[in-house]
């Protein structure tokens, strides 16, 4: 029934009982049902938004309940990803482990996606050379960011997890490179590090990884000619077999921090490790087990700061090869190796060439019977006195120079 025939009835009504009040009446009835009517309606219409905050509550509760991230993370039993992200916003190469991996051409981390690489948690990449000399022209064409080596300027592990079986060649020829974070790299199932930063002559900060104890180092930094703040304290190199040119020509170096810990039973190719660090002016290797090393050449070639070196406690039983292992270290002025057995050494050529300040030498446990080249091996110890008339040179084929521009240096009688 319309309201105004509802409104005309009880307004009849109303003067029939008090034709007096009636008007009062008619205006209370009609306040009255106006009031149900709209409060009629409000409930109605709550009665509809609750049923739609109750979907909405629903749909939220089934996300949570089912536990899909809604922001984009994935849900709880997703299997999280390595990736790298390469940025050309800041040439940044940036290391995540997550459960949604971004796209290229996505702002993530306030950073435009440029590429997007998976996979090498678990691949071995392998370096190699297209030339057998000790060029050190090692090539790593398979890396998935190879091809912009030359453009990245710095490196970070961003997030934690992220445990990769081998990082050699990871990071070798970045010559913009300049700082590299490697904190939250988990490196407990990694086992060789070869030629990791490998000429990355910009580098002035590595921050090492966790966990770091690899079975092969070799050539890790080497020619990092910039290369400042670095620490090993945090390594285990007990299993390490190899540190040959792991840190050459690294010239701004001024010793390596963390050395004096290291446990290198395991050690047996160490040729080359130091070589060219002019920078250094302190270098602690005097716990070094070298029971086991075989090759031993140019190991402290070119140390032209170092004014001192305690190798008193080395065992060279086993080392074949010292050529050019005192070479260019022009400001020690005495060296004791005396402990040094040298009875299966073959080549000492150059050993002492260019150590134009040394005056002490002791050699007193030199045995040289099965050296066959002796070529310049006191050559430029212009301050020397030694007396090598004694050695056995029977074997010796080459002693080119043995003594030149060093008159102190008596000949081996054979040769006399």
């Amino acid at each position: 029934m319309p309201i105004s025939r509802v409104t005309s009835r009880i307004r009849n009504l109303s003067n029939r009982c008090h034709p007096e009040r009636g008007g009062d009446a008619v205006e209370y009835v009609i306040v009255l049902l106006a009031v149900v009517v709209i409060g009629a309606g409000l409930l109605a219409f709550g009665a509809k938004v609750a049923g739609q905050v109750g979907e909405v509550g629903n749909t939220i509760g089934g996300w949570f309940g089912s536990g899909e991230d809604v922001f984009g993370g994935g849900s709880d039993d997703q299997t999280e990803t390595a990736f790298a992200v390469y940025s050309a916003d800041d040439d940044s190469l940036c290391f995540y482990k997550r459960k949604e991996v971004p796209k290229v051409g996505d702002n993530f981390e306030f950073k435009t996606v440029s590429e997007v690489y998976t996979g090498f948690e678990t691949t071995r990449y392998w370096v190699r050379t297209t030339d057998d000399s000790m060029a050190h022209d090692w090539t790593c064409p398979t890396l998935p960011w190879w091809s912009r080596q030359d453009r990245i300027k710095t490196v970070t592990v961003v997030d934690e997890g992220i445990a990769p079986t081998s990082i050699d060649g990871w990071f070798m020829r970045m010559p913009n490179l300049t700082i590299a974070d490697l904190s939250n790299l988990d490196c407990a199932k990694t086992d060789t590090a070869r030629c990791a930063f490998l000429r990355c002559s910009s580098l002035v900060t590595l921050e090492s990884p966790k966990n770091f104890h690899p079975v092969d180092l070799s050539d890790f930094v080497y020619c990092c000619t910039s290369l400042k703040n670095f620490d090993t304290s945090g390594w285990d190199m007990s299993r390490c077999f190899s540190i040959s040119w792991a840190f050459s020509d690294c010239k701004s170096l001024k010793t390596i921090p963390g050395i004096e810990k290291w446990d290198t039973a395991s050690l047996m190719y160490m040729g080359g490790a130091f070589a060219g660090c002019s920078g250094f002016t302190a270098l602690d290797v005097s716990h070094f087990n070298t029971a086991s090393v075989v090759e031993m050449e140019s190991a402290f070639n070119g140390l032209a700061s170092l004014t001192s070196l305690d190798l008193s406690n080395f065992n060279t039983r086993n080392v074949k090869y010292m050529y050019h292992l005192f070479s260019g270290c022009s400001a020690l002025t005495a060296l004791d190796l005396d402990s040094f057995d040298t009875s299966n050494v073959t080549d000492m050529h150059d050993m002492f060439d260019g150590c134009k300040s040394l005056k002490s030498l002791k050699v007193g446990g030199f045995d040289t019977q099965n050296v066959t080249d002796a070529s310049a091996m006191f050559y430029g110890c212009s301050s020397l006195k030694l007396d090598c008339s004694s050695w056995n040179v029977d074997n010796v084929a080459n002693q080119k120079d043995f003594n030149a521009w060093a008159p102190g240096v008596i000949l081996p009688k054979a040769w006399q």
